[in-house]
């Protein structure tokens, strides 16, 4: 009977010391929008408080569906030095609930200290053309310390929507 209890003691004990090191999947990231006549933009920053490599951090979804006929432009930088594998990769959604992984284009891999700017959508012209919704994923590429991703991806708005605001965000998990 000591014995077992000794075995489920250590088990117990091993669960714990190694559950820090298993990567973490985060839904829901905050996006913000700037919907201006003419552009839309959305932004935020993405905290990266795993330190292990394959920690997964989701953004919200956002619509892109009106916007998508022109390629979007973005930015992402690290905030620090040392942490220069973060990777980037979009998802689409026809509906908001199920998403499609695209390629990642070579431009988002290894986010650091060194602003990363590029388009975004050439590499999967047709799923971004045709798509309604997108979010951001941002993958640990490397053993990492706590860091701090800053993005920003901006649309031009097509003629007859110039003025309209249509820039909406939300949780999909």
């Amino acid at each position: 009977m000591k014995s077992i209890k000794y075995f489920l003691f250590v088990l117990v004990a091993l669960l714990l010391i190694s559950t820090p090191l298993f990567a973490a999947t985060h839904y829901d990231q905050a996006v913000s929008i700037l919907d201006p006549d003419g552009k839309l933009v959305y932004y935020g920053t993405v905290t990266f408080t795993d330190s292990v490599s394959g920690a997964i951090y989701y953004t919200q979804g956002f619509y892109i569906g009106a916007t998508n006929s022109q390629y979007a432009y973005g930015r992402c930088i690290c905030s620090e030095v040392g942490t220069e594998d973060v990777n980037l990769f979009i998802q689409y959604s026809y509906d908001g609930t199920n998403w499609i992984d695209g390629t990642t284009d070579s431009g988002w891999d290894q986010i650091g200290t060194t602003a990363k700017v590029d388009t975004l959508g050439i590499r999967d012209a047709l799923l971004y053309k045709s798509a309604v919704f997108a979010r951001l994923k941002f993958v640990a590429g490397a053993t990492i310390n706590h860091t701090v991703i800053s993005w920003a991806f901006g649309w031009i708005k097509p003629d007859g929507v110039i003025t309209k605001n249509f820039g909406s965000v939300f949780n999909d998990q």
